[in-house]
């Protein structure tokens, strides 16, 4: 949806895009197979629209068990 709303309008084509995965992306219940047909086809629009694509990794340190409370908390924010 994202994709499609920022080439929604040809004119506006935006010069550079950043696509962040973070951990919510990775926790889901969603095979990696179908995140990779994702990514690959959001990659694939946005480049064939003229946009360079930046993807990274944000993940989200607060949901890591071994890491204690008050220093989850932290991570989270």
């Amino acid at each position: 949806r994202q994709v499609t709303l920022a080439l929604a309008d040809p004119d506006r084509v935006p010069d550079i895009c950043v696509i962040m995965v973070g951990a919510n992306d990775v926790t889901h219940r969603m095979p990696a197979t179908r995140s990779v047909r994702h990514l690959s086809g959001a990659v694939r629009r946005l480049r064939t629209a003229g946009a360079e694509v930046v993807v990274g990794t944000c993940p989200d340190l607060g949901t890591i068990e071994r890491v204690r409370q008050p220093l989850r908390w932290l991570a989270r924010r």
